[in-house]
């Protein structure tokens, strides 16, 4: 699963290509491309961040679903439409 914590909220998919779009939008063309290349051959706990863009990060169903449960009670989870 793939988190972004990005300035205004935070952000869950299932996979990098779920989130593709997402993290081209949060990073730009060059970068997003280069930040999915670089998770698309990560394990859990590979993160990605560059130039104090947003936060990229593989993690397992668990972490996810804590992280999930966390960032909802907060009211900075950006769910999809």
């Amino acid at each position: 699963m793939i988190v972004i914590y990005g300035q205004d909220g935070t952000y869950l998919f299932n996979s990098l290509e779920e989130g593709k779009e997402t993290i081209i939008s949060l990073y730009g063309a060059k970068l997003g491309r280069e930040a999915c290349a670089a998770l698309s051959r990560g394990r859990t706990g590979t993160v990605y961040r560059m130039y104090g863009g947003p936060r990229v990060e593989i993690v397992s169903e668990a972490a996810a679903e804590r992280i999930r449960a966390r960032e909802k009670a907060a009211g900075i989870l950006c769910e999809k439409s």
